[in-house]
């Protein structure tokens, strides 16, 4: 794939992923929290504005503290090199930053380096890893969290969310 159709064509899909999820969950919890509604609201609005004003500021933010511990980001397909035997070879880099920034915070798998996170390049210190490890786990807990106050109760987004959770996986 060229650079900018993984930087289009693939962060598009992944924006909408996780903006699908959340939309779904913003109109099932419009129609808990109110059982004399005639409409749940509109699932097109929620999913571009969720993408807009939510995803899209923390994937930037995520992205270039991720491209500060050492993870690529370029509009190169590959670097070439020499050995010190003489024989020469590529590294593949590209957007890799961008791709795992939304990778995580969507939580949809696969990656730059198709090793989730796993290759070196794509997660190369200590930092970027704690980095990803928040990432992926920072809009599950925000939307829980989301999920309360909707319904006008905190305590219940937290606590019936996570039970409904613990009980599917057991």
């Amino acid at each position: 794939m060229s650079s900018f159709l993984q930087t289009i064509g693939l962060s598009v899909q992944q924006f909408f992923s996780a903006s699908a999820g959340a939309s779904v969950l913003f109109v099932l919890t419009r129609a808990f929290k109110d059982e004399q509604i005639e409409t749940v609201g509109n699932f097109w609005r929620d999913l571009v504005r969720f993408s807009v004003y939510v995803l899209l500021p923390i994937s930037i933010v995520c992205s270039i503290a991720l491209v500060a511990t050492g993870v690529p980001q370029t509009t190169k397909m590959n670097i070439a090199y020499t050995t010190l035997e003489g024989s020469s070879g590529h590294i593949p880099v590209g957007m890799c930053a961008s791709q795992t920034a939304i990778k995580q915070l969507g939580t949809n798998g696969g990656g730059f380096y198709n090793a989730n996170s796993a290759h070196p390049l794509e997660n190369p210190s200590p930092l970027s890893n704690l980095l990803e490890f928040c990432a992926i786990l920072l809009l599950p807990v925000a939307l829980c969290r989301t999920y309360g106050i909707m319904v006008g109760s905190e305590r219940q987004g937290y606590l019936m969310v996570m039970g409904l959770l613990f009980l599917i996986s057991s």
